[in-house]
């Protein structure tokens, strides 16, 4: 009877984190034209996130209006079909960088399930590989790589799906997906479309001081426990 009590206690006493299926919180689609400088605010955010996109070491960096297709990347490796393109850059450095970043405010905790973006290497010297981490500048953490590619085939479109089910983002905190692009020579040139961030909410399992019903329930369960145990005495 002592390890059926245990139990009950258990049961009572512990919440466990409910969720629902990944959902949009961050988009980027429609683009306009931007000063190196700037950044790209996401067409559509989920309530309580802000979102941007903005970039390092890029000589010039210009969109062509609405592509607005909103196709976005699932496919890891390959495109069915060329997205409009949203965000052409080039950049005479060895290295690239452009930055997903997250501001979250909604009063709850979100696992990040993915990063979705399309991208293009385009001409004979362009971008072949690319590599993604996320950094925590809240609490100053960076993962290890999320997702890399190399060696991509240069005039081809992919569609990157990153997976990013082991960050959680708290209320309150910033956050960026770190895309860096390197591989390439000088004069290179590469287009990227139809980024998303994706993600859940998030509660950890607690130990809890039961609830009111949950109380009663533990009780009813004792009681039944006490009456079956006197009537097998009898």
């Amino acid at each position: 009877m002592k390890n059926l009590v245990t139990l009950f206690t258990l049961a009572a006493s512990v919440t466990l984190a409910g969720s629902a299926s990944g959902d949009i919180i961050a988009s980027w689609d429609i683009w306009g034209d931007q000063s190196t400088s700037g950044g790209y605010a996401a067409d559509d955010t989920a309530t309580g996130f802000t979102a941007n996109i903005n970039t390092t070491n890029f000589r010039r960096f210009h969109g062509n209006g609405q592509s607005d297709d909103n196709t976005f990347g699932s496919t890891l490796g390959s495109a069915s079909t060329t997205p409009a393109i949203g965000l052409q850059f080039n950049n005479s450095n060895n290295d690239a960088v452009f930055n997903v970043n997250v501001t979250n405010s909604t009063g709850e905790a979100y696992v990040l399930n993915d990063l979705l973006f399309d991208f293009e290497t385009s001409g004979s010297n362009t971008y072949q590989a690319y590599s993604v981490v996320f950094e925590n500048i809240s609490q100053s953490t960076t993962t290890a790589v999320l997702g890399s590619d190399s060696g991509l085939t240069v005039n081809s479109w992919f569609d990157v799906d990153i997976d990013a089910s082991s960050i959680t983002l708290a209320d309150g905190e910033d956050g960026r997906f770190i895309v860096s692009l390197t591989d390439g020579g000088t004069g290179r040139s590469n287009s990227l479309d139809n980024v998303a961030v994706t993600g859940t909410i998030f509660t950890e399992p607690t130990s809890q001081v039961p609830e009111p019903g949950s109380l009663a329930l533990f009780g009813l369960g004792l009681i039944g426990l006490v009456v079956f145990r006197r009537r097998r005495k009898r």
